[in-house]
């Protein structure tokens, strides 16, 4: 709930204006009417539990600061199960406003700054246990009135214990200024600030962010010295600020102190630390990996997943006016209640701006322009007069098929409860059949573009020394005939996917040290090519339908798998790098690019609960991971895929226990089983409509 202007909290804090919305509530600006200044008060209108401990630990940690670079805070309250945090209001523009306006600030400015900054990272870090700020970039520094730089933002700061790794829940990085260990499980200390630090200056002197930490690392980017984006920078300057932000932190300063000397002491000897190698890559996924070991991040979930049709459903177009009905198959021309088509998708208020204080985004919804199935009751027939015999046939109006039309593969056990084998079935759950038969799983059912092909995995068996193959990427024609084991190669080989154009498979394959990474192959399985790098772990892929990019679900050092984009159609030699630039999408999987190019459909993985967002695509870097849209509300949902015409969705769901089909507008209206069988049915992929 917003506060208005006239609101009046503990009888103390007047309202005046809203600084700032974010997932967990908003900041306000009001005054103190008791002594007569500005303050910014932050609200937690987010009741959950985690939310709840978070908010009451930023007010504890900065509620024993006193520090003139350092806000304080001066009040917490709880008001109707609300968290309410005072806090000094700091007027004035952040340094991100400052360099995106000048550019390159002055030199002797910006170490002013930073010898302020320095003492108030000390002081932090002198607290027992010490206190790291783990979110110090541009925007978190505020100017005051004299100049003088204030830290602000502790949302996601923590007391530091170097025994124990950086929680989820307390997890939190901004690419370009969060270093590695920052990513995943690994222990972050005061270390992690100097990196922060060292990249916020090296913005400051440049006008440039400095090149993502998990870039560097895995060698798909080097970071450019200051003095080659800004030769007026003392060389001593540079061989510090690169110090600080060495990919491993034993290769950074001591402390915080000892990296601003360094910066102030033109006589100091600094050796920059040297970037990590790029990896070699070979053919046939012979990767030469060089440097520390790999940490292999916790395995995707394996694709598997139906009964006869509940569900046939036609879109009439006609005036203007889009109708549908559905009907029991064959039986009553009625619908069900509105109640039996599925959950309503959650509606969240989209993220909005950086307060300076705290930003905490979160999914949002908004409505798209897309077919609404209408659910009324069987209409009640009316009289009505034949029309006169003019001699001209009246046109009749032929239903378009939900989707576009086509078949829907998917995978079944139900033929004896045990072995998942491949079948489709129309749009409407009608017309079954089965493709494959015989010992052994056959999972992840793939079209190709010409929907002649279907790929799928299944076991390869052993090669001619007796060794296992483990899964393998097979082939077969649409009716179930001619199988062909495609990939051969001892590891799993999972997630195949065409390109647009027919010419390149990608997939997922940890034949590589047993990490899972992107590869490509032909068609006839010839050229297969690691296509990702080094510590990575890739899974997922799909194409953008212009195949100008390839997205994929992507995780480094065990963090939770992100939303990966590589251009140039995932050649190797294409531009790694998020999506989502400012990490609003959370642990995805089963990623689903849009026929028309504008969506990705992907699983969002939550403890206990998997559910089907929408993220809009953008060729602006800066507007993707806004309005992120939640189709389903009801636990267990996944592996959803599009429809040709892009205004449908089949989906996994175990919402009635069982594993089962479903299918939704591209809204998420309109949830409905298909398959209500028994028998385990899964991963669904929707058979693309052929060029004419």
């Amino acid at each position: 709930m917003e506060l208005s202007s006239d609101t009046l909290l503990k009888d103390r804090y007047q309202i005046e204006k809203q600084l700032g919305q974010g997932g967990m509530g908003a900041v306000y600006l009001a005054t103190d009417t008791a002594l007569e200044t500005k303050v910014a008060v932050k609200v937690n209108q987010n009741p959950g539990q985690h939310s709840s401990r978070q908010f009451l630990r930023e007010a504890r940690l900065l509620a024993g600061l006193r520090h003139p670079n350092l806000p304080r805070v001066t009040d917490y309250f709880i008001l109707d199960d609300t968290q309410y945090l005072v806090m000094d209001y700091i007027p004035g523009e952040d340094l991100s406003t400052r360099v995106k306006k000048e550019g390159a600030l002055p030199l002797h400015k910006v170490l002013e700054w930073a010898r302020e900054l320095g003492k108030a990272l000390t002081y932090l870090h002198s607290q027992t246990p010490p206190i790291v700020h783990r979110d110090i970039k541009p925007s978190n520094i505020k100017l005051t009135s004299d100049g003088e730089p204030v830290l602000v933002d502790f949302g996601i700061a923590k007391a530091s214990d170097p025994s124990k790794v950086t929680t989820t829940g307390a997890r939190g990085y901004t690419p370009g200024f969060a270093p590695p260990e920052q990513y995943g499980e690994g222990s972050t200390g005061p270390y992690s600030d100097q990196y922060a630090l060292g990249a916020t200056l090296y913005t400051l002197i440049t006008g440039q962010s400095p090149t993502d930490a998990v870039q560097r690392m895995l060698a798909q980017a080097e970071l450019k010295p200051v003095q080659e984006l800004n030769p007026d920078v003392p060389s001593h300057v540079d061989a510090a600020i690169q110090k600080a932000v060495a990919i491993q932190p034993e290769k950074r300063f001591e402390s915080i102190s000892e990296f601003i000397n360094a910066m102030e002491d033109s006589a100091t000897i600094v050796a920059v630390p040297v970037e990590p190698t790029m990896m070699a890559r070979t053919r046939a996924g012979v990767t030469a990996v060089v440097g520390d070991a790999i940490a292999e991040a916790p395995a995707p979930p394996r694709r598997r997943s139906f009964p006869i049709a509940l569900l046939v459903a036609f879109i009439i177009i006609g005036g203007g006016a889009v109708f549908a009905f559905l009907w029991l198959t064959g039986k009553i021309p009625g619908l069900p209640a509105i109640a039996s088509l599925g959950g309503t998708p959650t509606h969240t208020q989209s993220p909005t701006v950086d307060t300076g204080l705290l930003a905490i985004s979160s999914p949002s919804v908004t409505d798209t322009a897309l077919p609404v199935l209408l659910a009324t009751d069987t209409p009640t027939p009316t009289e009505t007069v034949p029309p006169e015999d003019t001699g001209t046939p009246t046109p009749s109006i032929t239903p378009t098929p939900v989707g576009g039309g086509g078949l829907i593969a998917f995978t079944s056990n139900r033929l004896d409860g045990r072995t998942f084998q491949i079948y489709t079935m129309r749009s409407d759950g009608s017309d079954l059949q089965v493709l494959t038969t015989g010992p052994g799983n056959k999972t992840q059912p793939t079209w190709s573009p010409d929907a002649q092909i279907l790929l799928y995995v299944a076991d390869g068996g052993q090669d001619i020394y007796g060794n296992r193959l483990g899964l393998d990427i097979w082939k077969m024609n649409a009716d179930g005939t001619d199988p062909v084991n495609l990939t051969q190669a001892i590891g799993d080989d999972e997630d195949p996917v065409w390109s647009p154009d027919g010419r390149r498979i990608a997939f997922t394959s940890d034949r590589t040290n047993g990490v899972k990474q992107v590869f490509f192959m032909n068609p006839d399985g010839s050229d297969q090519i690691n296509i990702s790098q080094g510590l990575a772990v890739e899974f997922s892929p799909t194409w953008s339908p212009d195949m100008q990019w390839l997205a994929y679900a992507f995780s480094i050092n065990n963090a939770p798998a992100t939303l990966g984009l590589r251009s140039g159609g995932g050649a190797v030699s294409g531009v790694l790098g998020y999506f989502d630039q400012s990490n609003r999408i959370g642990q995805i999987d089963d990623p689903d690019w849009s026929p028309d190019g504008t969506r990705i459909v992907y699983t969002w993985i939550k403890p206990g609960q998997n559910e089907i967002f929408v993220a809009p695509f953008s060729e602006q870097i800066n507007e993707r991971g806004l309005n992120l849209i939640q189709l389903t509300n009801s636990l267990g949902n996944k592996e959803p895929t599009w429809s040709p015409d892009s205004l449908w969705i089949v989906f996994t769901s175990t919402r009635e226990q069982n594993a089962e089909i479903f299918i939704m507008t591209a809204n998420g209206t309109l949830q409905t089983n298909l398959t209500n069988h028994q028998g385990q049915d899964m991963q669904p992929d929707w058979q693309p409509l052929p060029n004419p």
